[in-house]
Protein backbone atom coordinates (compact mmCIF):
# COMPACT_ATOMS: atom_id res chain seq x y z
CA UNK A 1 0.00 0.00 0.00
CA UNK A 2 1.27 3.46 -0.87
CA UNK A 3 2.67 5.35 2.13
CA UNK A 4 0.82 8.60 3.01
CA UNK A 5 4.07 10.57 2.64
CA UNK A 6 4.47 9.26 -0.90
CA UNK A 7 0.91 10.26 -1.65
CA UNK A 8 1.52 13.68 -0.19
CA UNK A 9 4.53 14.06 -2.48
CA UNK A 10 2.38 12.97 -5.43
CA UNK A 11 -0.20 15.53 -4.42
CA UNK A 12 2.44 18.25 -4.25
CA UNK A 13 3.80 17.30 -7.68
CA UNK A 14 0.31 17.24 -9.11
CA UNK A 15 -0.85 20.58 -7.79
CA UNK A 16 2.44 22.45 -7.95
CA UNK A 17 2.95 21.66 -11.60
CA UNK A 18 6.23 23.12 -12.98
CA UNK A 19 9.02 24.00 -10.56
CA UNK A 20 8.40 27.19 -8.64
CA UNK A 21 11.64 28.51 -10.10
CA UNK A 22 9.83 28.78 -13.43
CA UNK A 23 6.66 30.28 -11.99
CA UNK A 24 5.86 33.84 -12.99
CA UNK A 25 3.75 36.36 -11.06
CA UNK A 26 0.55 37.62 -12.67
CA UNK A 27 1.14 40.15 -15.45
CA UNK A 28 -0.70 42.87 -13.47
CA UNK A 29 2.04 42.76 -10.81
CA UNK A 30 -0.27 41.55 -8.07
CA UNK A 31 1.13 38.55 -6.15
CA UNK A 32 -0.88 35.35 -6.40
CA UNK A 33 -1.57 35.37 -2.66
CA UNK A 34 -3.47 38.64 -3.10
CA UNK A 35 -6.01 36.98 -5.45
CA UNK A 36 -9.21 35.26 -4.26
CA UNK A 37 -8.54 31.59 -3.49
CA UNK A 38 -10.42 28.85 -5.34
CA UNK A 39 -9.56 25.53 -3.71
CA UNK A 40 -10.67 23.61 -6.78
CA UNK A 41 -8.23 25.34 -9.15
CA UNK A 42 -5.44 26.37 -6.81
CA UNK A 43 -2.06 25.21 -8.19
CA UNK A 44 0.58 27.48 -6.67
CA UNK A 45 2.54 26.88 -3.44
CA UNK A 46 1.46 30.13 -1.83
CA UNK A 47 -2.10 29.36 -2.83
CA UNK A 48 -1.96 25.98 -1.10
CA UNK A 49 -0.79 27.67 2.07
CA UNK A 50 -4.11 29.47 2.24
CA UNK A 51 -6.29 26.35 1.89
CA UNK A 52 -7.94 24.97 5.00
CA UNK A 53 -7.05 21.54 6.32
CA UNK A 54 -10.33 19.99 5.04
CA UNK A 55 -9.70 21.51 1.59
CA UNK A 56 -6.16 20.12 1.51
CA UNK A 57 -7.45 16.72 2.60
CA UNK A 58 -10.08 16.79 -0.13
CA UNK A 59 -7.37 17.55 -2.69
CA UNK A 60 -5.26 14.70 -1.33
CA UNK A 61 -8.17 12.24 -1.64
CA UNK A 62 -8.87 13.41 -5.19
CA UNK A 63 -5.27 12.72 -6.16
CA UNK A 64 -5.42 9.25 -4.57
CA UNK A 65 -8.49 8.42 -6.66
CA UNK A 66 -6.84 9.78 -9.79
CA UNK A 67 -3.71 7.71 -9.12
CA UNK A 68 -5.94 4.67 -8.75
CA UNK A 69 -7.58 5.49 -12.08
CA UNK A 70 -4.16 5.67 -13.75
CA UNK A 71 -3.30 2.19 -12.44
CA UNK A 72 -6.68 0.88 -13.60
CA UNK A 73 -6.16 2.34 -17.08
CA UNK A 74 -3.07 0.12 -17.36
CA UNK A 75 -4.88 -2.93 -15.92
CA UNK A 76 -2.91 -2.70 -12.66
CA UNK A 77 -6.02 -3.33 -10.60
CA UNK A 78 -4.36 -4.44 -7.37
CA UNK A 79 -2.31 -1.23 -7.30
CA UNK A 80 -5.46 0.73 -8.14
CA UNK A 81 -7.26 -0.84 -5.18
CA UNK A 82 -4.41 0.21 -2.88
CA UNK A 83 -4.89 3.84 -3.93
CA UNK A 84 -8.67 3.64 -3.53
CA UNK A 85 -8.12 2.08 -0.10
CA UNK A 86 -6.07 5.12 0.90
CA UNK A 87 -8.71 7.50 -0.42
CA UNK A 88 -11.43 5.72 1.57
CA UNK A 89 -9.21 5.68 4.66
CA UNK A 90 -9.10 9.49 4.57
CA UNK A 91 -12.72 9.95 3.43
CA UNK A 92 -15.12 7.13 4.22
CA UNK A 93 -17.96 8.94 2.45
CA UNK A 94 -16.21 9.28 -0.91
CA UNK A 95 -18.79 7.51 -3.09
CA UNK A 96 -16.69 7.62 -6.25
CA UNK A 97 -13.76 5.90 -4.52
CA UNK A 98 -16.04 3.02 -3.57
CA UNK A 99 -17.38 2.94 -7.14
CA UNK A 100 -13.92 2.79 -8.72
CA UNK A 101 -12.71 0.19 -6.20
CA UNK A 102 -15.80 -1.90 -6.93
CA UNK A 103 -14.97 -1.83 -10.64
CA UNK A 104 -11.38 -2.88 -9.90
CA UNK A 105 -12.55 -5.78 -7.71
CA UNK A 106 -14.82 -6.84 -10.54
CA UNK A 107 -11.93 -6.85 -12.99
CA UNK A 108 -10.06 -9.18 -10.62
CA UNK A 109 -13.08 -11.51 -10.45
CA UNK A 110 -13.82 -10.61 -6.82
CA UNK A 111 -17.50 -9.95 -7.50
CA UNK A 112 -18.76 -10.22 -3.91
CA UNK A 113 -16.38 -7.47 -2.81
CA UNK A 114 -17.25 -5.48 -5.93
CA UNK A 115 -20.94 -5.68 -5.05
CA UNK A 116 -20.31 -4.49 -1.49
CA UNK A 117 -18.45 -1.41 -2.73
CA UNK A 118 -21.02 -0.61 -5.40
CA UNK A 119 -23.86 -0.93 -2.87
CA UNK A 120 -21.98 1.53 -0.64
CA UNK A 121 -21.39 3.98 -3.50
CA UNK A 122 -25.11 4.05 -4.32
CA UNK A 123 -26.06 4.31 -0.64
CA UNK A 124 -23.76 7.33 -0.35
CA UNK A 125 -25.69 9.05 -3.11
CA UNK A 126 -23.92 8.18 -6.35
CA UNK A 127 -26.70 8.12 -8.92
CA UNK A 128 -25.08 7.73 -12.34
CA UNK A 129 -25.87 5.29 -15.13
CA UNK A 130 -22.32 4.00 -14.80
CA UNK A 131 -22.58 2.97 -11.16
CA UNK A 132 -25.87 1.12 -11.72
CA UNK A 133 -24.40 -0.56 -14.78
CA UNK A 134 -21.34 -1.57 -12.74
CA UNK A 135 -23.51 -3.06 -10.00
CA UNK A 136 -25.64 -4.81 -12.59
CA UNK A 137 -22.49 -6.39 -13.98
CA UNK A 138 -21.52 -7.63 -10.51
CA UNK A 139 -24.96 -9.15 -10.03
CA UNK A 140 -24.71 -10.81 -13.45
CA UNK A 141 -21.30 -12.30 -12.70
CA UNK A 142 -22.72 -13.72 -9.47
CA UNK A 143 -25.63 -15.29 -11.34
CA UNK A 144 -28.14 -12.87 -9.81
CA UNK A 145 -29.74 -12.16 -13.17
CA UNK A 146 -33.05 -10.66 -12.04
CA UNK A 147 -31.19 -8.16 -9.84
CA UNK A 148 -28.82 -7.37 -12.69
CA UNK A 149 -31.76 -6.55 -14.98
CA UNK A 150 -33.16 -4.19 -12.34
CA UNK A 151 -29.85 -2.32 -12.18
CA UNK A 152 -29.50 -2.13 -15.97
CA UNK A 153 -33.06 -0.76 -16.07
CA UNK A 154 -31.91 2.02 -13.74
CA UNK A 155 -28.84 2.66 -15.89
CA UNK A 156 -30.87 2.90 -19.10
CA UNK A 157 -33.37 5.20 -17.38
CA UNK A 158 -30.52 7.56 -16.46
CA UNK A 159 -28.76 7.30 -19.81
CA UNK A 160 -30.92 6.02 -22.70
CA UNK A 161 -27.80 5.97 -24.89
CA UNK A 162 -25.79 3.68 -22.62
CA UNK A 163 -24.51 0.97 -24.93
CA UNK A 164 -22.97 -0.92 -22.01
CA UNK A 165 -26.25 -1.09 -20.09
CA UNK A 166 -28.26 -2.31 -23.09
CA UNK A 167 -25.59 -4.89 -23.96
CA UNK A 168 -25.27 -6.28 -20.45
CA UNK A 169 -29.02 -6.34 -19.91
CA UNK A 170 -29.31 -8.25 -23.18
CA UNK A 171 -26.87 -10.90 -21.96
CA UNK A 172 -28.74 -11.13 -18.64
CA UNK A 173 -31.93 -11.74 -20.57
CA UNK A 174 -30.16 -14.53 -22.47
CA UNK A 175 -29.30 -16.16 -19.15
CA UNK A 176 -32.94 -15.86 -18.08
CA UNK A 177 -34.17 -17.39 -21.33
CA UNK A 178 -36.00 -14.20 -22.35
CA UNK A 179 -34.75 -14.42 -25.89
CA UNK A 180 -36.89 -11.78 -27.57
CA UNK A 181 -36.11 -9.16 -24.92
CA UNK A 182 -32.44 -10.01 -25.31
CA UNK A 183 -32.71 -9.59 -29.08
CA UNK A 184 -34.34 -6.20 -28.56
CA UNK A 185 -31.57 -4.95 -26.29
CA UNK A 186 -28.73 -6.24 -28.47
CA UNK A 187 -30.39 -4.81 -31.60
CA UNK A 188 -30.52 -1.49 -29.75
CA UNK A 189 -26.76 -1.77 -29.26
CA UNK A 190 -26.03 -2.45 -32.93
CA UNK A 191 -28.41 0.36 -33.84
CA UNK A 192 -26.14 2.75 -31.91
CA UNK A 193 -22.91 0.92 -32.77
CA UNK A 194 -23.23 -1.24 -35.93
CA UNK A 195 -19.73 -2.65 -35.40
CA UNK A 196 -20.29 -3.91 -31.87
CA UNK A 197 -18.95 -7.44 -32.22
CA UNK A 198 -20.27 -8.74 -28.89
CA UNK A 199 -23.81 -7.60 -29.70
CA UNK A 200 -23.66 -9.22 -33.15
CA UNK A 201 -22.42 -12.45 -31.58
CA UNK A 202 -25.09 -12.31 -28.87
CA UNK A 203 -27.89 -11.85 -31.39
CA UNK A 204 -26.58 -14.77 -33.45
CA UNK A 205 -26.45 -16.93 -30.30
CA UNK A 206 -30.13 -16.24 -29.63
CA UNK A 207 -31.13 -16.82 -33.24
CA UNK A 208 -29.49 -20.24 -33.15
CA UNK A 209 -31.65 -21.08 -30.12
CA UNK A 210 -34.69 -19.88 -32.06
CA UNK A 211 -33.62 -21.98 -35.08
CA UNK A 212 -33.16 -18.89 -37.26
CA UNK A 213 -29.99 -20.39 -38.68
CA UNK A 214 -29.47 -18.38 -41.87
CA UNK A 215 -29.97 -15.09 -40.03
CA UNK A 216 -27.51 -16.23 -37.37
CA UNK A 217 -24.92 -16.97 -40.04
CA UNK A 218 -25.32 -13.46 -41.51
CA UNK A 219 -24.61 -11.86 -38.14
CA UNK A 220 -21.68 -14.18 -37.44
CA UNK A 221 -20.23 -13.32 -40.86
CA UNK A 222 -20.31 -9.66 -39.84
CA UNK A 223 -18.75 -10.39 -36.45
CA UNK A 224 -15.94 -12.40 -38.04
CA UNK A 225 -15.26 -9.75 -40.68
CA UNK A 226 -14.89 -7.20 -37.90
CA UNK A 227 -12.88 -9.52 -35.63
CA UNK A 228 -11.16 -12.28 -37.66
CA UNK A 229 -9.69 -13.86 -34.52
CA UNK A 230 -13.00 -14.33 -32.71
CA UNK A 231 -12.83 -18.08 -31.99
CA UNK A 232 -16.31 -18.36 -30.45
CA UNK A 233 -17.86 -16.81 -33.56
CA UNK A 234 -16.24 -19.46 -35.75
CA UNK A 235 -17.50 -22.15 -33.38
CA UNK A 236 -21.07 -20.88 -33.46
CA UNK A 237 -21.02 -20.45 -37.22
CA UNK A 238 -19.82 -24.05 -37.40
CA UNK A 239 -22.81 -25.08 -35.30
CA UNK A 240 -25.09 -23.19 -37.68
CA UNK A 241 -23.62 -24.89 -40.75
CA UNK A 242 -23.97 -28.27 -39.03
CA UNK A 243 -27.65 -27.52 -38.40
CA UNK A 244 -28.01 -27.04 -42.16
CA UNK A 245 -26.24 -30.34 -42.82
CA UNK A 246 -23.22 -28.52 -44.27
CA UNK A 247 -20.71 -30.52 -42.27
CA UNK A 248 -17.71 -29.68 -44.44
CA UNK A 249 -18.18 -25.95 -43.87
CA UNK A 250 -18.83 -26.62 -40.19
CA UNK A 251 -15.54 -28.51 -39.88
CA UNK A 252 -13.71 -25.67 -41.64
CA UNK A 253 -15.02 -23.23 -39.02
CA UNK A 254 -14.17 -25.55 -36.14
CA UNK A 255 -10.67 -25.85 -37.59
CA UNK A 256 -10.34 -22.05 -37.58
CA UNK A 257 -11.60 -21.85 -34.00
CA UNK A 258 -9.11 -24.50 -32.88
CA UNK A 259 -6.20 -22.75 -34.57
CA UNK A 260 -7.04 -19.76 -32.39
CA UNK A 261 -7.82 -21.75 -29.20
CA UNK A 262 -6.34 -25.27 -29.56
CA UNK A 263 -7.44 -26.47 -26.12
CA UNK A 264 -11.14 -25.72 -26.40
CA UNK A 265 -12.86 -29.00 -25.50
CA UNK A 266 -16.27 -27.72 -26.60
CA UNK A 267 -15.08 -26.99 -30.14
CA UNK A 268 -13.35 -30.38 -30.30
CA UNK A 269 -16.65 -32.02 -29.33
CA UNK A 270 -18.51 -30.06 -31.98
CA UNK A 271 -15.96 -31.03 -34.64
CA UNK A 272 -16.16 -34.67 -33.52
CA UNK A 273 -19.95 -34.51 -33.95
CA UNK A 274 -19.52 -33.20 -37.49
CA UNK A 275 -16.97 -35.92 -38.33
CA UNK A 276 -19.37 -38.51 -36.92
CA UNK A 277 -22.25 -37.21 -39.07
CA UNK A 278 -20.02 -37.61 -42.12
CA UNK A 279 -19.10 -41.15 -41.15
CA UNK A 280 -15.48 -40.19 -40.39
CA UNK A 281 -15.51 -42.16 -37.17
CA UNK A 282 -11.76 -42.39 -36.59
CA UNK A 283 -11.37 -38.61 -36.77
CA UNK A 284 -14.40 -38.21 -34.52
CA UNK A 285 -12.95 -40.63 -31.95
CA UNK A 286 -9.66 -38.70 -31.89
CA UNK A 287 -11.51 -35.46 -31.16
CA UNK A 288 -13.76 -37.00 -28.49
CA UNK A 289 -10.75 -38.51 -26.72
CA UNK A 290 -8.86 -35.21 -26.79
CA UNK A 291 -11.95 -33.31 -25.57
CA UNK A 292 -12.34 -35.71 -22.65
CA UNK A 293 -8.65 -35.34 -21.82
CA UNK A 294 -9.05 -31.55 -21.71
CA UNK A 295 -12.40 -31.57 -19.88
CA UNK A 296 -13.41 -34.86 -18.22
CA UNK A 297 -16.58 -33.30 -16.80
CA UNK A 298 -18.44 -32.35 -19.96
CA UNK A 299 -21.66 -34.34 -20.17
CA UNK A 300 -22.24 -33.45 -23.83
CA UNK A 301 -18.91 -34.97 -24.91
CA UNK A 302 -19.65 -38.31 -23.27
CA UNK A 303 -23.21 -38.28 -24.60
CA UNK A 304 -22.14 -37.70 -28.19
CA UNK A 305 -19.31 -40.21 -27.91
CA UNK A 306 -21.93 -42.69 -26.71
CA UNK A 307 -24.06 -41.95 -29.78
CA UNK A 308 -21.11 -42.75 -32.08
CA UNK A 309 -20.45 -46.04 -30.31
CA UNK A 310 -24.14 -46.92 -30.38
CA UNK A 311 -24.15 -46.31 -34.14
CA UNK A 312 -21.20 -48.65 -34.75
CA UNK A 313 -22.58 -51.36 -32.45
CA UNK A 314 -20.16 -50.91 -29.50
CA UNK A 315 -22.99 -51.21 -27.01
CA UNK A 316 -20.98 -51.87 -23.85
CA UNK A 317 -18.76 -48.83 -24.47
CA UNK A 318 -21.74 -46.67 -25.35
CA UNK A 319 -23.40 -47.67 -22.04
CA UNK A 320 -20.25 -46.52 -20.24
CA UNK A 321 -20.32 -43.16 -22.07
CA UNK A 322 -24.02 -42.56 -21.45
CA UNK A 323 -23.56 -43.52 -17.79
CA UNK A 324 -20.78 -40.99 -17.41
CA UNK A 325 -22.92 -38.33 -19.12
CA UNK A 326 -25.75 -39.09 -16.67
CA UNK A 327 -23.38 -39.01 -13.70
CA UNK A 328 -22.33 -35.49 -14.68
CA UNK A 329 -25.84 -34.34 -15.63
CA UNK A 330 -28.57 -36.53 -14.08
CA UNK A 331 -31.29 -34.57 -15.93
CA UNK A 332 -29.98 -35.34 -19.43
CA UNK A 333 -33.03 -37.30 -20.58
CA UNK A 334 -31.64 -38.16 -24.02
CA UNK A 335 -28.73 -40.00 -22.36
CA UNK A 336 -31.21 -42.30 -20.57
CA UNK A 337 -33.08 -42.70 -23.84
CA UNK A 338 -30.07 -43.83 -25.84
CA UNK A 339 -28.57 -45.86 -23.00
CA UNK A 340 -31.85 -47.77 -23.07
CA UNK A 341 -31.23 -48.54 -26.74
CA UNK A 342 -27.71 -49.73 -25.90
CA UNK A 343 -29.09 -52.00 -23.18
CA UNK A 344 -31.54 -53.39 -25.74
CA UNK A 345 -28.55 -53.98 -28.00
CA UNK A 346 -26.97 -56.33 -25.42
CA UNK A 347 -30.29 -58.00 -24.67
CA UNK A 348 -30.94 -56.42 -21.28
CA UNK A 349 -34.61 -55.63 -21.85
CA UNK A 350 -35.39 -54.71 -18.24
CA UNK A 351 -32.58 -52.12 -18.08
CA UNK A 352 -33.69 -50.75 -21.46
CA UNK A 353 -37.28 -50.23 -20.30
CA UNK A 354 -36.14 -48.69 -17.00
CA UNK A 355 -34.02 -46.11 -18.85
CA UNK A 356 -36.82 -45.30 -21.28
CA UNK A 357 -39.17 -44.80 -18.35
CA UNK A 358 -36.64 -42.42 -16.73
CA UNK A 359 -36.48 -40.45 -19.96
CA UNK A 360 -40.30 -40.30 -20.04
CA UNK A 361 -40.36 -39.13 -16.41
CA UNK A 362 -37.95 -36.29 -17.22
CA UNK A 363 -39.65 -35.15 -20.41
CA UNK A 364 -43.30 -35.88 -19.74
CA UNK A 365 -46.26 -36.16 -22.09
CA UNK A 366 -44.56 -35.18 -25.33
CA UNK A 367 -41.99 -37.97 -24.81
CA UNK A 368 -44.81 -40.46 -24.22
CA UNK A 369 -46.55 -39.28 -27.39
CA UNK A 370 -43.32 -39.79 -29.30
CA UNK A 371 -43.06 -43.35 -28.04
CA UNK A 372 -46.68 -44.05 -28.81
CA UNK A 373 -46.25 -42.90 -32.38
CA UNK A 374 -42.89 -44.67 -32.88
CA UNK A 375 -43.94 -48.06 -31.49
CA UNK A 376 -47.17 -47.93 -33.49
CA UNK A 377 -45.34 -47.30 -36.77
CA UNK A 378 -42.37 -49.61 -36.11
CA UNK A 379 -43.63 -53.10 -35.42
CA UNK A 380 -47.17 -52.17 -34.43
CA UNK A 381 -46.28 -52.64 -30.75
CA UNK A 382 -48.67 -49.92 -29.56
CA UNK A 383 -52.34 -49.90 -30.47
CA UNK A 384 -53.75 -47.54 -27.85
CA UNK A 385 -54.85 -43.90 -28.11
CA UNK A 386 -52.32 -41.15 -28.91
CA UNK A 387 -53.03 -39.37 -25.63
CA UNK A 388 -49.56 -38.81 -24.14
CA UNK A 389 -50.56 -40.81 -21.05
CA UNK A 390 -48.29 -43.50 -19.64
CA UNK A 391 -50.09 -46.72 -18.82
CA UNK A 392 -49.79 -50.52 -19.14
CA UNK A 393 -50.21 -50.44 -22.91
CA UNK A 394 -47.28 -48.04 -23.28
CA UNK A 395 -45.11 -50.17 -20.99
CA UNK A 396 -45.99 -53.29 -22.97
CA UNK A 397 -44.98 -51.44 -26.14
CA UNK A 398 -41.62 -50.50 -24.59
CA UNK A 399 -40.94 -54.13 -23.64
CA UNK A 400 -41.80 -55.27 -27.16
CA UNK A 401 -39.61 -52.51 -28.63
CA UNK A 402 -36.62 -53.62 -26.53
CA UNK A 403 -36.90 -57.05 -28.17
CA UNK A 404 -37.21 -55.68 -31.72
CA UNK A 405 -33.99 -54.19 -33.25
CA UNK A 406 -36.00 -52.42 -35.94
CA UNK A 407 -37.81 -50.60 -33.14
CA UNK A 408 -35.07 -49.67 -30.68
CA UNK A 409 -32.64 -48.50 -33.37
CA UNK A 410 -33.26 -44.89 -34.29
CA UNK A 411 -34.37 -41.63 -32.73
CA UNK A 412 -37.78 -42.80 -31.50
CA UNK A 413 -39.54 -40.58 -29.04
CA UNK A 414 -37.00 -37.75 -29.17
Amino acid sequence: MAHPNVLAMALALTILGPSSAHSQPPSNGVHATDQPIDSATCSEPDCLDQLSAPELLARLVTVMVELGDIHADFDRFEEAIQEYDQAILYDRNHAEAYHRRGIAYGELGQHERALQDLDTAIRLGLDSAEVFSSRGSAHRRLGQLELSVEDFDQAVHRDPRSIDAYAQRGFSYIGLGRHYRALGDLAQVTGMDPNNVDALYGQAHILLKLDQVEWAIELLDRAINLHPEFARAYNNRGIAYARLGQYGRAIDDYDRALRLEPDDALVLTNRANAFSRRGQFELAIQDYEEAIHLDPNNSATFYNYGILRLQVGEYELSIQDFSRAIQIDPLRSEAYHHRGAAYAGIGDDDAAVQDWERAILLKGAWRISGWQEWTRIHGGHYAGPMDGIYGPSVRDALIACARDPDCWRGDHGL
